[in-house]
Order: structure tokens, then C-alpha cells, then sequence
């Protein structure tokens, strides 16, 4: 974890999260790249960070540190809270709507398939039947 982040506790981060539930995320602070996940709630991971620095009155903004691997972990094995990346989520969130569209498109059409297979098959035995009947008669 980057030096100037050494400040961070497992209470301060606590503190900050019930700080953040109070006030509610900015919209301009929502996260983007990585939320760290708490009680299936997304957080910010800078903003949880610099309100943590707020609360301990450490001057640092969110242009001071990075979203990096290894600030990332280090917060994880501080606290506990998973991270996710978001973007990661987001595509595939958007990968499993499109294999939902294609099922259900291609269960259509499976569905047509086997109506037009069963018309067909009908057709073709009241034909088969016909040319039975036909021909034992004469």
C-alpha cells in the first residue's frame, strides 16, 4: 500500500463507511473502476479512503493515491471488504442479457422450427395415408 495511506485502520475505514451511509455517495464520487463490497452495498474505494482521512484530519484528496493492485489489496487484507471491479461486472452483466436474448430468440425459433417440422410430418403422413388407402383400394 502506496506510504501515504499507512494512516488507514479497520476502524477508521468503519467510521468512514457509517459516514459515507449518513451523507449518502455524491454522485460525482460514485465509483467507476472499483467498489469495495459491504453488507452487498457498493462503496467508492477513494471515497472511503479520504473520508477516512477526513475523520483522522489527514489532508488527502483522492487525486493523492491510486486505485492500484497493491493499494487495493492492502486495504482487502486491512479490513476484510472484497473489491470488485466494476467494469469486469458491468461486461458481464451485459454478456449474460445477451445470451438471455439469444436463448429466448433462438427458443423462438426452435419453437417455429418444431411447428413447421410437425405440419410437415402431419402433411406428409395424411399424404403417405391417402396413397395407402388409394392404392389397397384399387
Amino acid at each position: 500500500m502506496q506510504e501515504n495511506l499507512k494512516f488507514l485502520t479497520e476502524d477508521l475505514v468503519d467510521q468512514a463507511i457509517k459516514q459515507i451511509d449518513l451523507e449518502s455517495i455524491p454522485k460525482k464520487r460514485r465509483a467507476r473502476d472499483y467498489a469495495v463490497v459491504i453488507n452487498n452495498n457498493n462503496y467508492p474505494f477513494k471515497l472511503i479512503i479520504t473520508e477516512a482521512a477526513k475523520i483522522a484530519k489527514i489532508n488527502i484528496t483522492s487525486d493523492d493515491f491510486s486505485s492500484i493492485e497493491s493499494n487495493r489489496k492492502g486495504f482487502t487484507e486491512l479490513t476484510g471488504y472484497p473489491i470488485i471491479n466494476l467494469i469486469k461486472k458491468i461486461a458481464f452483466r451485459n454478456l449474460r442479457e445477451l445470451v438471455h436474448i439469444i436463448n429466448k430468440d433462438l427458443g423462438g425459433f426452435c419453437f417455429e422450427f418444431q411447428k413447421k417440422k410437425k405440419e410437415l410430418f402431419n402433411k406428409k403422413k395424411n399424404e403417405l395415408s391417402k396413397q395407402i388407402i388409394y392404392t389397397s383400394r384399387g
